[in-house]
């Protein structure tokens, strides 16, 4: 195989200096622009390819960073993933892309890969079991950044971006009041993540403000997936007083609901799913995440921190950026 170029190499050919040749082929306003193009023609016709593993030693980056999703199924997660890579590519940085599939034991072995990898900086959505943080923390130890993305440990010691779920529930609920409904349920997500949480204060507070006394029964937990949601909406609907309309965690679990037959239940859900469009808008609404712009302001937040941490400084940011949501009604 042959042996790729070096910068010697060109140096001997060109009878210039080693410094020389570096600093024409980085431009550095010291070398003429004679020298310049001359050095960068013979670099192209030997087919020179920098040695980047040299170049991020020199300024102690490896210009990579680690993002961590539970799973790309999901299409919110898709469209924040975009809006992280573009800030990302914007910045001359590359994201190593990976899936905890909801598993923590994959979780923490991605998290070990980032500190191997040795990645600048980590924003991370923690899997709906994660309870233990000790392997996260690891990153901030040893000086790799950290964000955590829509799903939020319970502490102000962290830096998140997430959205505002408390008053998307409350002004989703409000919704469905103002269309006649006094028996309401919510399903709700894992009661272990704060989201989940944040979604049923909301919920109850919409309630409250009402005047609408929460029966037994009315809200119910799932863990998202199709089996879980069919068992909690089914003891939702068997209590003496079932609902008539149901507030869901998100789009895909109003739509299992929906699957169960009791079509004079209205459903109000998370996620505006784009394919809705082409299915008559099965839901009543749906509270629109904007997850690209989420995404841009995790990534956006992230660099602000790497590079307080390069310089030494504390970061002049927000801990904790709560998104704004937007109710989009499509039945009114």
């Amino acid at each position: 195989m042959k042996k790729a170029v070096t910068i010697v190499e060109i140096a001997k050919l060109l009878k210039m200096s080693v410094s020389t040749v570096s600093k024409a082929l980085n431009d550095h306003p010291a070398i003429g622009a004679l020298t310049k193009e001359r050095v960068k023609a013979k670099a192209k016709e030997l087919n020179y390819i920098p040695n980047q593993a040299a170049r991020f030693f020199q300024q102690k980056k490896s210009f990579q960073l680690g993002v961590i999703m539970p799973s790309l199924r999901d299409q919110f997660y898709v469209e924040a993933v975009s809006g992280m890579e573009a800030v990302a590519r914007q910045n001359n940085y590359i994201t190593l892309l990976c899936q905890s599939h909801e598993d923590p034991d994959r979780e923490r072995d991605l998290v070990k890969t980032m500190l191997l990898q040795r990645v600048d900086g980590v924003i991370i959505t923690v899997t709906k079991q994660t309870r233990d943080f000790d392997h996260i923390r690891q990153l901030e130890q040893v000086g790799i950044p950290v964000v955590y993305f829509v799903r939020v440990p319970d502490t102000d010691a962290i830096y998140s971006v997430s959205n505002n779920v408390f008053e998307a529930a409350k002004d989703a609920t409000r919704f469905l009041i103002s269309r006649g409904h006094t028996k309401l349920g919510h399903l709700m997500g894992p009661d272990n993540l704060v989201t989940s949480v944040e979604r049923c204060e909301g919920f109850k507070a919409a309630l409250a403000e009402a005047g609408i006394t929460l029966q037994t029964g009315w809200i119910q937990s799932s863990d998202l997936s199709r089996s879980g949601t069919e068992t909690a909406f089914g003891k939702m609907m068997r209590v003496a007083e079932p609902p008539t309309a149901v507030l869901a965690f998100k789009d895909h679990v109003a739509l299992d609901a929906l699957a169960l037959g009791h079509p004079s239940v209205e459903f109000v859900g998370f996620g505006n799913s784009p394919s809705f469009r082409y299915m008559n808008y099965p839901l009543v609404a749906s509270v629109e995440e904007h997850p690209y712009g989420l995404g841009e302001k995790a990534m956006d937040q992230l660099l602000k921190l790497m590079e307080a941490e390069a310089q030494d400084k504390i970061p002049a940011v927000e801990r904790s950026i709560r998104n704004k949501c937007e109710l989009v009604v499509y039945h009114k």
